[in-house]
């Protein structure tokens, strides 16, 4: 269920259907049973507790969904989570309040609920690369040296694998909070810039309580791509991998009329010429391109440090979760 079908509801409803009523007492059951614990359930898990009451996993998932709208709270106020899916690579090392994450720039490391009890980071990262598809995160990890030697300079990357989950957005807003420039790279499309925005800004609903916090935001992220400016400088023609269909448009409009709201004219500008091109660019494009990803890469973040004044103010090695209440 898509988040304009929630709108359109009035929340979870009970006429008429005995058995969604059933399904609603066992989901708040196991909501009460994780609070007392302290713990939190996996919405996935949800299911599996009673199969043959909910019936298929798109029915408890559904259920969670409409009661959080309804009574207008968080999926985390319930204790349910979705399953981390989110990879982070770079060197760094985090304390959480429930131990130690240490990443290296060689082997990608998986986003788990740790991320939600940051406290402390050490990294030589200058920047932080959030990426649209593990696809492409799989090419950075290839060619990470090579960026990081053109660069000179370190840095982290993040995906979130499409739309991203609750742990790593809050890694991602965590990392915002220390001053660590964010640069946000996806597909040419209504849905690329999405997932942008809802890492810098949270949920496009921003009238109603999102069934994910939206207080796990990166306000500072700036997008690099992909952008109407970099298939017309492309050396060779980037061709769309199909048209711009009209729930594309709407999502567009939408995301235009909110980031001109926030103040952010230039990426609400940039949006507005993708609409215009009515296709949609793929970032596995870039990789077709002379000079590929690492040019790519290299030349916009390059690009961005020129239009950045405190870009080149140089990170701590240490950087403490005191720095969020200094930058709120």
């Amino acid at each position: 269920m898509s988040e304009q079908d929630l709108q359109d509801k009035k929340g979870i409803s009970f006429k008429r259907h005995p058995l969604r009523f059933a399904r609603a007492l066992r989901m708040i059951a196991e909501s009460a049973c994780a609070v007392v614990k302290k713990t939190f359930v996996n919405i996935r898990s949800l299911y599996y507790t009673a199969p043959s009451l909910y019936g298929s996993q798109i029915q408890s998932n559904v259920l969670i969904a409409e009661f959080c709208f309804g009574y207008s709270i968080e999926r985390e106020m319930m204790h349910y989570r979705a399953a981390a899916k989110g990879l982070l690579l770079g060197n760094c090392t985090m304390v959480t309040q429930v131990g130690t994450v240490t990443a290296s720039s060689l082997v990608a490391v998986p986003i788990s609920p740790h991320f939600f009890y940051l406290q402390q980071i050490h990294t030589d990262a200058q920047f932080v690369l959030v990426i649209e598809k593990d696809t492409v995160f799989e090419h950075l990890i290839d060619s990470y040296e090579a960026i990081k030697d053109r660069l000179g300079q370190s840095f982290m990357v993040i995906t979130g694998k499409g739309y991203p989950d609750a742990a790593t957005r809050a890694l991602v807003s965590f990392l915002d909070s220390c001053r660590i420039p964010i640069f946000g790279l996806a597909d040419g499309d209504a849905h690329g810039m999405n997932i942008l925005c809802t890492y810098a800004y949270g949920s496009a609903s921003a009238t109603r309580k999102s069934v994910v916090p939206n207080h796990y935001i990166a306000p500072s992220l700036v997008p690099i791509g992909v952008f109407n400016s970099h298939i017309q400088r492309s050396s060779k023609a980037i061709k769309g991998s199909r048209h711009c269909d009209p729930a594309d448009l709407k999502l567009y409009d939408i995301l235009i009329t909110r980031l001109t709201a926030l103040g952010r004219l230039e990426w609400a500008n940039e949006v507005q010429n993708l609409a215009a091109l009515g296709m949609q660019y793929e970032l596995e494009t870039i990789l077709g391109q002379e000079g590929g990803l690492v040019s790519y890469v290299v030349e916009t973040v390059v690009g961005v440090r020129k239009r950045i004044c405190n870009f080149d103010n140089k990170c701590t090695a240490t950087r403490l979760a005191g720095a969020r209440a200094n930058s709120s």
